[in-house]
């Protein structure tokens, strides 16, 4: 699951060449990555939301879909060191 996280949060495209360079050499890697069972169905979307003490965050929102249980995983993150992910870590240090 962590390289699937990886492939779909990858703005750099290394992650697609390290994916495609293993399909290449492995017919095992390719067809368990073809039939994985969670699949992300949309890229990273940038949202954008209003909490009420600490103002607008941006956060990326990635949809994991598990099509057998018919579930959705809604997964929110920031780019570490952004102004959103400041504003996370603010609320974590609240919740704790």
């Amino acid at each position: 699951m962590e390289l699937r996280t990886a492939y779909t949060a990858d703005t750099t495209g290394r992650a697609e060449e390290i994916v495609a360079s293993l399909q290449e050499v492995s017919p095992e890697f390719a067809e368990l990555w073809r039939s994985h069972e969670v699949d992300v169905t949309h890229h990273q979307d940038l949202k954008r939301y209003r909490h009420v003490e600490l103002g607008e965050l941006e956060l990326y929102c990635q949809r994991l879909v598990d099509p057998d249980q018919a579930q959705e995983l809604l997964v929110f993150s920031a780019v570490p060191g952004s102004p959103g992910y400041e504003k996370l870590q603010l609320l974590a240090a609240v919740d704790a």
